[in-house]
């Protein structure tokens, strides 16, 4: 039992004396901290105030048609390189495409139902 609780305590000192000399001469000033806080607060401001206004120019219209056209020939490029000939559906389907998959003509399997006798 003098054991266990010699081995206990020299842990439990241990544990303490890491905690204390982690970080040795480390002082942190907290008003420095705060002015530092408030600089980044600012400048925050500035960028988001900065951004907002950049965004409206006829420049940055021009930049981001650009992008996306950039964008939209580098997709149809790969899909050409790796044979893909179906678009992906961007638009919604409307009542009868939906009535059309859920008859059967579309796809030959129901979603919409349960078979329980499959599960007995």
């Amino acid at each position: 039992m003098v054991v266990y609780s010699k081995l206990a305590g020299g842990f439990f000192a241990a544990t303490l004396l890491g905690f204390s000399a982690a970080h040795p001469g480390e002082h942190h000033d907290h008003e420095a901290i705060e002015h530092s806080v408030r600089q980044r607060e600012m400048l925050a401001k500035h960028t988001r105030r900065s951004v907002d206004k950049c965004a409206q120019s006829n420049g940055h219209q021009a930049l981001m048609e650009r992008s996306i056209a950039r964008r939209a020939d580098q997709l149809e490029q790969l899909r050409q390189k790796r044979g893909l000939e179906v678009k992906p559906q961007k638009y919604r389907r409307d009542l009868a495409t939906l009535q059309e998959f859920e008859t059967g003509k579309i796809i030959a399997v129901w979603y919409n139902t349960l078979d329980l006798t499959v599960l007995q």
